[in-house]
């Protein structure tokens, strides 16, 4: 019984506890009472010694990895930049953030791409804390009033408020994270200059860009429409279709009879431009749908259409005026071209600088990003037929930062880049008429 008892302890020990038990507790047959009272003995003194170099470890401040509980939480590291961290409470949110925008504009993401996000979230983060100390280094400081004034010279870039909103809801961004970006931007731009003086455009340069891309400044014919959708499943019975071409044939007579244009298309429209009277704002052939473009750009200034089925429904066109196609002048364009070249330029130091200054940082990354890794041979391929050795290694689907950017592009304009939110937005939402 006696034997028994103490067997059960020892047992229980190595439980409760966690402790590994010498070899010599395993091998428990045949041994004598006095020895096996002695290693009982052993073991409490042993999971003593552990537990209170637990406790001594945990005053010292644990493990270097992610700590549990939720001050350790929000310690917790996942990068340091000359010993000044980037904790992993920060980085998730920015995460969180990024990954929101992006499912907001695409429906799904491309396998394994979140991994990809998740590593240039990082590299961004590393970037800014590595352009934070220079700017630090060099006195440079960006005020609320610098990052107010680039906020709004960015925001006038949108046609209406509105427009603004909409974008700001589909890209999942808020005011406060375009700021947050946009002073990180000057930070780095006004680092730049410090460190490679102020770049120029000459007049010359200008005048040659004008000459070698003269097709990038033709204007193609545009116009300023407004319109009444009334909305129709592709789907639709015959039933539906009767019933929503009633509806525009309605709101065609009564603007025919006298009602103003805006006035019915804010009762009678199903379309995101309702609100405002249907006005879509000036047009590029192109930009609609077919159909749309066909009625719209055959019309004169002044003239409205009659009702015209398109791939949304029913819809009826206003033209207010017309713009015809032409060739912009220099001094019309001169202003963009200049801009646009500062931008080229301002990204080639960019690198350049980038470059320099990492290479003069201490940088620790503390989380690792998995790869794709080839099957090993005698695994199952993904066609069923297995793996041998000799044969050519498959093609794994590798999510290429290029692939990243263009997402971060699409997700939030302007994050990271010089010319700041326009994107498609400048004209307001089509509804998907566009392209």
């Amino acid at each position: 019984m006696l034997l028994g008892g103490i067997e059960r302890f020892v047992l229980d020990l190595s439980t409760r506890h966690r402790y590994v038990m010498p070899r010599n507790v395993i091998l428990w047959k045949g041994k004598s009472m006095k020895t096996k009272i002695l290693t009982v003995l052993l073991c409490v003194g042993a999971l003593a010694c552990q537990n209170s170099g637990g406790d001594s470890a945990k005053k010292q401040g644990g493990d270097k990895g992610v700590k549990s509980g939720p001050e350790s939480q929000s310690s917790a590291l996942v990068a340091k930049v000359n010993g000044e961290g980037i904790t992993k409470a920060a980085y998730d949110k920015e995460v969180e953030q990024n990954l929101s925008r992006y499912k907001g504009i695409h429906a799904e993401l491309p396998e394994g791409i979140d991994d990809r996000i998740k590593e240039s979230v990082l590299r961004r983060m590393i970037d800014a804390k590595v352009i934070e100390f220079k700017a630090k280094a060099l006195g440079l400081n960006i005020g609320d009033a610098d990052v107010e004034a680039k906020f709004q010279e960015h925001k006038k870039r949108f046609r209406t408020e509105e427009s603004f909103k909409s974008y700001l809801e589909r890209s999942k961004n808020t005011v406060e994270n375009m700021k947050l970006d946009l002073k990180r931007n000057l930070v780095r731009d006004a680092v730049i200059e410090k460190m490679t003086g102020k770049i120029e455009v000459s007049a010359e340069e200008t005048a040659k860009y004008y000459e070698e891309n003269q097709a990038r400044f033709a204007q193609k014919e545009q116009i300023k429409a407004s319109r009444i959708l009334v909305r129709m499943a592709k789907n639709a019975s015959k039933a539906e279709q009767k019933t929503a071409r009633a509806a525009a044939q309605k709101a065609y007579k009564e603007i025919k009879g006298g009602k103003p244009f805006a006035e019915v298309a804010k009762v009678a429209s199903q379309a995101p431009e309702a609100a405002r009277g249907g006005d879509l704002g000036w047009l590029r052939r192109g930009r609609m749908a077919p159909a749309f473009d066909n009625a719209a750009f055959g019309l004169k200034e002044g003239a409205l259409s009659k009702v015209v089925k398109t791939n949304r429904g029913y819809e009826i066109i206003k033209v207010w005026s017309k713009k015809e196609a032409r060739q912009k002048p220099l001094d019309e364009v001169k202003e963009s071209i200049e801009t646009s070249i500062l931008a080229r330029r301002r990204n080639e130091k960019r690198r350049e600088v980038m470059l320099e200054l990492r290479k003069g940082a201490k940088v620790e990354q503390l989380i690792k990003f998995a790869r794709p890794q080839a099957p090993r041979p005698g695994a199952v391929s993904a066609k069923g037929a297995p793996v041998k050795p000799g044969m050519p290694k498959p093609k794994m689907p590798m999510p290429n930062m290029e692939k990243v950017k263009q997402l971060q592009k699409k997700a939030d304009p302007h994050a990271g880049h010089d010319h700041g939110p326009h994107g498609g937005d400048k004209h307001g939402s089509h509804d998907g008429h566009n392209h």
